[in-house]
């Protein structure tokens, strides 16, 4: 037993490494608790008892404008039940106003007899450097077929049987 539960921990401690904020929400009786908090979000929530607020606004504090409809969306636990009906986990990038790109994950903790979803985590962690990488390589990639069309379309025609001569 005292094995299992120093596993146990080891196993928490190392999940809770991969995030940089951790919270245990309750849908039921709309809290939560922070299980690892990064002290510039959670500073904005601190005082704030009801997860569905706190969720609201965080979001409307830490993420940039251009997505912040998508994630209040993403984030709406009036609809999260739904939407993780037959998820175990779902998540969301954003770009964030305090720290770049963010990947926000909603992951199943409990679901009731019924299976609607009662307990879930969210957990968010930087990726800035990842999303960076992803985006040059992206613009890499349109670039060189962008390269290829000009060349395709200035090539000259291979003599054949179709040519003039």
């Amino acid at each position: 037993m005292k094995d299992e539960i120093i596993i146990d921990n080891r196993i928490s401690s190392a999940l809770l490494a991969a995030y940089t904020g951790v919270f245990l929400i309750d849908l039921v009786q709309d809290c939560y608790i922070p299980a690892k908090r990064a002290d510039k979000v959670f500073h904005l929530i601190k005082e704030i008892d009801s997860a569905k607020e706190a969720m609201e606004t965080a979001m409307r504090k830490t993420v940039q404008p251009e997505y912040l409809e998508k994630m209040l969306a993403f984030t709406n636990l009036d609809t999260l039940s739904d939407r993780m009906q037959k998820e175990h986990c779902i998540d969301q990038e954003y770009k964030g106003i305090i720290s770049g790109w963010v990947r926000g994950s909603f992951i199943e903790v409990e679901r009731n007899s019924d299976g609607t979803v009662q307990k879930v985590l969210y957990t968010y962690r930087l990726i800035d450097e990842n999303r960076r990488q992803e985006i040059e390589e992206q613009k890499n990639l349109e670039l060189q077929n962008d390269i290829e069309a000009i060349r395709s379309r200035n090539k000259e025609p291979e003599p054949g049987l179709w040519s003039m001569k």
